[in-house]
């Protein structure tokens, strides 16, 4: 079966007239197949607008010098935690695995999305993501204007041979990396792909359906970070009547992003 239509429209029944009415009426038709664009890796390139009055010109030039080395220092700790990562060798995964997949995408995004593990698909193909569910994914994050503006990762950086239920276990191996990432990229919110992924990441043993319905809060030394909980493309692609809700979950994501 084809992948079917993303539409925003689909989930509007379902929801409250006031958000019903904004400008979610964006529709995404003709979802074809293509070659996953990943955005690229880059350091933050914003600098506050400052107003310098009769300030010599070496005041100037040494505020560019000390963004630069902000600029360098951060693109070294991510580029020191990638390597940690693609170098582990904690648990038995490093035996079997052909890539380790720390994560894709900007490092300066407003928004960090966690699945579960990489796949074995992703394993060989050295990314995340399915051709299909890459397709889905990217039509999801376009309906919330976040396709440039996100980073993805998984609670665990590499696929293991066993199909396995993660448990806290396997987690503890990856918790600082992710916590880690999430702490040198200070994203103003957090998307969770998942059941187990959510309960392992929140502690917790609510259902999925009752995670679902709130916006979380994931405390890492002192941040605290707004957490939403939605369905992993891979599943809406086998269960694609479940698309409005997790629609649903993409709109009360996207308040947090503006606000």
């Amino acid at each position: 079966m084809g992948i079917q239509n993303w539409q925003l429209k689909s989930a509007q029944e379902n929801i409250p007239d006031s958000i019903a009415a904004a400008d979610h009426a964006l529709e995404v038709n003709s979802i074809q197949n293509t070659e996953f664009n990943h955005p690229a890796i880059v350091a933050d390139q914003h600098r506050p607008d400052t107003q310098v009055k009769d300030a010599p010109d070496v005041n100037v030039a040494q505020a560019v010098a000390d963004e630069a080395n902000t600029i360098n220092s951060q693109t070294h700790d991510v580029g020191n935690l990638l390597e940690k990562i693609t170098r582990c060798r904690k648990c038995a995964s490093r035996k079997t695995r052909l890539n380790a997949l720390p994560g894709q995408g900007n490092i300066d995004a407003s928004l960090v999305i966690i699945g579960g593990a990489p796949g074995a698909e992703e394993d060989r193909l050295g990314h995340y993501f399915s051709a299909q569910a890459e397709t889905l994914f990217s039509a999801m994050l376009e309906s919330i204007k976040q396709s440039q503006d996100y980073y993805y990762t998984s609670l665990l950086k590499c696929y293991s041979l066993s199909d396995f239920v993660i448990t806290k276990e396997h987690f503890s191996n990856c918790a600082d990396y992710l916590y880690t990432q999430i702490e040198q990229i200070r994203p103003t919110a957090l998307l969770v792909l998942g059941a187990a992924e959510a309960q392992l990441l929140l502690a917790t043993e609510q259902s999925f359906n009752e995670l679902r319905g709130d916006i979380h809060q994931l405390t890492i030394h002192n941040n605290n970070y707004p957490l939403v909980v939605s369905y992993h493309p891979n599943y809406l692609l086998r269960n694609p009547a479940y698309k409005k809700h997790s629609m649903n979950d993409l709109i009360r994501l996207k308040k947090i992003l503006n606000d």
